[in-house]
């Protein structure tokens, strides 16, 4: 991961869409701390499709009365509104940058 550029490399957070790397940049590059988030290609275009797919399992489960315990749709219609900002790399940063700049939050 561009070796030119980077010094030590940690992983610090993995999942299915995306890796986050803290790393610190080489003397020559002003060796600042910083975090690297990379995605897979066509991520947020899956993503977006299984939500598809969750929302009309939930329509039919409804329809049919189907009954978990829970309302599924309400989990689903929140994790949508999450996925659109987390594929948002400026919008995660900004919000990121916020919360470690809180006193006694754990940043990267």
């Amino acid at each position: 991961m561009g070796s030119h550029l980077l010094g030590s490399v940690v992983t610090v957070q993995t999942d299915a869409s995306d890796q986050v790397h803290e790393a610190q940049l080489r003397d020559s590059h002003g060796g600042h701390r910083v975090a690297v988030k990379v995605q897979h290609k066509g991520t947020k275009a899956i993503m977006s499709a299984d939500l598809a797919n969750m929302r009309l399992c939930c329509s039919a489960m409804e329809a049919l009365h189907v009954s978990l315990g829970f309302d599924l749709a309400s989990v689903v219609r929140e994790y949508c509104k999450e996925v659109g900002p987390s594929q948002n790399n400026m919008l995660e940063l900004n919000r990121r940058i916020m919360v470690s700049s809180r006193p006694g939050a754990l940043g990267v």
